[in-house]
């Protein structure tokens, strides 16, 4: 189920960058299922503990990529605003 959500989400922003850049119901779609996944990230972080879960490498690349889908997006639209 997590994989099917996860190419879910993948599917989703790739609709929103190629077809439908200025779609807020995209955007607000792919916000609630990157919430969804980094709550998961987050909760394996308290369950592992902090030294335990940052030993793979695994994790930080999951953890990375779902904050950077937030900062990349926020960034967007601010500087979109700005113009």
């Amino acid at each position: 189920m997590q994989a099917g959500l996860f190419f879910t989400m993948l599917f989703l922003v790739f609709l929103k960058l190629i077809y439908f850049p200025e779609s807020w119901l995209f955007l607000i779609l792919v916000f609630a299922l990157n919430t969804l996944f980094l709550g998961y990230e987050i909760n394996q972080l308290v369950r592992s503990g902090f030294a335990d879960y940052f030993d793979s490498l695994w994790n930080y690349i999951d953890i990375i990529g779902f904050i950077l889908l937030y900062v990349v997006n926020i960034a967007y639209y601010a500087n979109k605003n700005i113009d």
